[in-house]
């Protein structure tokens, strides 16, 4: 996914801003809760005027179905996470 505000987004934010920045709703990773009906990601990045990021979290996507459907959407391999795929489907 290309972001809204370009590729170089993160390096911006710590360069132009003179307060601490919250950003949420990031399309990230396929693990990130993602609210299908609203599309809207469950996650957060905290940046801070010359450091960058320095605090990052999410709610986790835990349902099997759901995590399949962003795994095979964004081409990541499987294997990589079968644990966590083993686990998701016991649940």
């Amino acid at each position: 996914m290309k972001p809204k505000f370009g590729a170089d987004w993160e390096a911006g934010i710590s360069k132009e801003t003179t307060e601490p920045v919250w950003v949420t709703n990031i399309p990230r990773e396929f693990y990130d809760f993602e609210d299908f009906k609203t599309g809207k990601w469950d996650n957060y990045d905290l940046f801070l005027p010359q450091f960058g990021e320095v605090l990052s979290g999410a709610k986790r996507e835990y349902e099997y179905s759901k995590i399949l459907k962003k795994i095979e959407r964004d081409q990541v391999k499987k294997e990589n996470y079968a644990l966590v795929l083993k686990m998701a489907k016991r649940r």
